[in-house]
């Protein structure tokens, strides 16, 4: 008889990513409102789950989903200031302001 592999112990924060990770891949996860149903879901604050999303390489679904919450138009920009990095900034932002975003 064949021995069980053994899962590798990761911490609860790794472990609540790599789940989170699997969540947000799958076809039927949250398509509005991402903190707060992470925030539900995963039983941390909203300030955690915005910064865990961030990790995850949600950042600009977030920020989207803030400027439509607000009524503010967005646009991606082109910053040339940081290797000619996309950002999503309110639309009419002048390009010496790019950096703040």
């Amino acid at each position: 008889m064949a021995k069980k592999k053994k899962r590798k112990k990761l911490g609860k924060v790794a472990e609540r990513l790599e789940k989170a990770l699997r969540w947000l891949m799958h076809k039927q996860g949250p398509k509005k409102d991402l903190v707060a149903k992470y925030a539900r879901r995963f039983r941390v604050s909203k300030d955690d789950a915005f910064w865990e999303l961030a990790k995850l390489g949600y950042y600009d679904e977030i920020q989207i989903e803030r400027y439509e919450q607000d009524g503010i138009e967005w646009e991606y920009r082109v910053d040339p200031t940081c290797d000619f990095e996309m950002k999503v900034v309110p639309v009419g932002t002048p390009e010496q302001d790019l950096f703040r975003f």
